[in-house]
């Protein structure tokens, strides 16, 4: 008696499993599925003027005039490190809009940096792949921050870029 293949059906669940396990793997992809579709929506919003390549970033972490805002969470940050940058800061993305509208001496009590410039032209968002940054850009946007930015690929391609850094 030969096996037959496993039946897949246009969803990805596999017929052969019990009803609720194919329940489940299609509530899992419809949930990712929902999850980049939103992801792409964000992504629309952002024009060039609003991401930073890893290079430009790496010419400028050493200065003053930039905030390089962590939206990964604290676990996150101390298990795959940070970008050194002289003026770091980890806002986690579920406390960013509370953040943004502190006034600036809550701001600097919370933080201990002096808030973000008004216009958001010191200010460069990621997070561990791109996704909570580029929705924290535009959160940051959308608050007024309208030439802040983005770091293209977030944490890990930084790490890929610059191993040492």
């Amino acid at each position: 008696m030969s096996a037959e293949a496993p039946n897949w059906s246009m969803t990805g669940a596999d017929d052969t499993l019990p009803a609720k396990q194919q329940h489940n793997i299609r509530d899992n992809r419809k949930f990712h599925k929902q999850i980049a579709e939103e992801d792409n929506l964000y992504c629309a919003r952002l024009t060039s003027a609003n991401q930073i390549s890893h290079e430009e970033l790496k010419s400028r972490v050493d200065s003053d005039d930039v905030i390089v805002v962590d939206l990964r969470n604290d676990d996150e940050v101390a298990r795959s490190g940070k970008i050194k940058a002289q003026r770091w800061l980890n806002i986690p993305f579920s406390e960013l809009e509370a953040a943004l509208k502190l006034s600036e001496a809550e701001f600097k009590a919370k933080y201990q940096l002096d808030k973000m410039r008004q216009d958001g032209s010191d200010v460069i968002f990621h997070c561990g792949l791109g996704g909570r940054g580029t929705k924290g850009t535009v959160l940051a946007l959308e608050h007024g921050y309208d030439k802040c930015k983005h770091l293209e690929g977030g944490h890990s391609a930084w790490k890929r870029t610059f191993p040492d850094a």
